[in-house]
């Protein structure tokens, strides 16, 4: 693999997404990959799409997972600029939200060959202010108190799961510049956003699913298993012995074997003349 290359693509609306795009030595497959839900860009060729985490727009920590499609989209499209790319066999890899988000754009968007898939009250006040002139309401992103967070992880430390300290330090290792927080409105998108239809769009393209097998969110699980049973083109899934928020832990030989299972169905798929 190639110099790790500092990107920048400007979407129809004229905002401008970074990322980081890390050239291959020969013509083929292009990824398109981005982490979860409030990281920025510290999560073949690949491109690492950073969610908006260097890129333009404000306020910052303010997801939107239609738009987070749109771009994976406008991904794509600066992705098949580059020769060494085959553009017939590009995919998109996502993680946690963004796993649904890219099943999404790869409903809407044929180029696609393949996927690997990983508080309205306040909202409504949070808007009136904004109208007013004033900042964004924020809400922790991982909450260990009775405070008002995305993820409640009061709940996962009495199952015995990592310390929410523990958590935090994964996080900040992983994703440098990581910032606790997520605005109201995302809270409120997220709860108006239907997956139920993603299946049906995302038709033929291969999609591997990976399960943490401690996955914490009920509502992730039932997410999960709500699209599989609804694909109807090839599918694989894998169970992870891990939670949510360490499934992608470098900690060793599991996750070496866990990103060999993920490229093993990348080649299978997109890989002629790989092996």
């Amino acid at each position: 693999m190639g110099v790790r290359e500092d990107v920048e693509l400007k979407k129809l609306d004229g905002l401008v997404l970074r990322g980081f795009l890390y050239p291959a030595k020969a013509k083929g497959p292009g990824i398109v990959m981005t982490p979860g839900l409030p990281e920025d860009r510290h999560y073949g060729a690949g491109l690492r799409s950073e969610v908006r985490g260097r890129s333009d727009g404000m306020p910052r920590s303010d997801i939107n997972p239609a738009k987070q499609a749109e771009d994976f989209s406008d991904a794509i499209t600066f992705l098949k600029t580059k020769p060494v790319v085959d553009p017939k066999r590009i995919a998109f890899w996502g993680y946690s939200m963004s796993a649904a988000a890219v099943l999404v754009a790869a409903g809407l968007d044929p180029r696609v060959k393949l996927v690997v898939a990983k508080y309205l009250d306040l909202a409504i006040r949070d808007r009136e202010a904004q109208a007013r002139g004033r900042e964004p309401f924020y809400v922790p992103y991982i909450g260990d108190s009775e405070e008002d967070a995305l993820f409640d992880y009061r709940k996962q430390r009495d199952m015995g799961e990592l310390e929410y300290d523990q958590v935090m330090e994964n996080l900040s290792k992983l994703f440098p510049g990581f910032r606790n927080e997520v605005t109201v409105q995302t809270l409120s998108r997220l709860a108006a956003w239907s997956f139920k239809d993603v299946p049906r769009h995302v038709g033929a393209t291969p999609v591997l699913q990976v399960y943490a097998i401690h996955e914490e969110l009920e509502h992730i699980k039932k997410t999960q298993e709500d699209i599989w049973a609804g694909l109807t083109g090839p599918k694989e899934r894998h169970y992870e012995n891990s939670g949510h928020m360490d499934i992608l832990t470098p900690d060793g030989h599991r996750f070496v074997q866990l990103v060999k299972i993920q490229v093993d169905f990348v080649l299978k798929y997109l890989g002629e003349g790989m092996r």
